[in-house]
């Protein structure tokens, strides 16, 4: 499949909150576009609705999860928005589903990455899992390329309960502290050793 990145690895990297929303995702995905020194219009009112990104050459339709459900409507959005929102020489605008993969069960995934290719190849509009196509991924100068073998570590706050397992006598806390604190102090020069130098 290559490379990708969770769900939960993506938000907390993209900078999004915990508890993110479709709105956070549109306003990363143009704040992307707009580092590529994109025109971006966000919200873009058209016979059919509201397109959710709108450049000069491409609308976005975007939604949460891409299920097979949630691909199909964003098709039907896109192909309304497209016929109100023509390109350079009323050329029709690229199109573009855009989301992340569903990620409850293997038959959900199975779904949406058969409903994609079906969709990408029968029409001209392409869907793009966002957490899984490396243009999108947060590109804090690629780390997620760092990022990917240290969340195999399992980092995270369950880190400090993990090692309470371990007896570590009566300075059990301050190993802990201390073990929590050389972590950080790898992941931060692995994810900067242009400044070390």
């Amino acid at each position: 499949m290559g490379n990708y990145l969770s769900v939960s690895d993506f938000v907390a990297l993209a900078g999004m909150p915990c508890k993110w929303q479709e709105r956070d995702l549109q306003n990363y995905l143009a704040k992307c576009l707009r580092k590529k020194r994109i025109k971006v219009q966000l919200e873009v009112k058209c016979r059919g609705g509201r397109a959710d990104i709108v450049t000069p050459s491409t609308i976005y339709e975007v939604k949460k999860w891409l299920t097979r459900s949630d691909i199909y409507q964003a098709k039907g959005q896109l192909e309304c928005y497209r016929n109100s929102l023509k390109g350079f020489g009323g050329r029709l605008k690229k199109g573009v589903v855009i989301g992340f993969m569903p990620n409850r069960n293997s038959e959900e995934i199975k779904a949406a990455q058969t409903t994609a290719w079906f969709v990408s190849q029968n029409s001209d509009i392409e869907v793009v899992f966002v957490n899984q196509t490396e243009e999108w991924f947060p590109s804090q100068s690629k780390k997620w390329q760092k990022y990917i073998p240290l969340e195999r570590l399992k980092l995270s706050l369950n880190l400090g309960s993990a090692l309470r397992k371990v007896n570590l006598g009566k300075f059990g806390d301050i190993a802990i502290a201390a073990g929590i604190a050389l972590i950080l102090l790898v992941i931060l020069i692995a994810q900067s050793p242009k400044q070390l130098q």
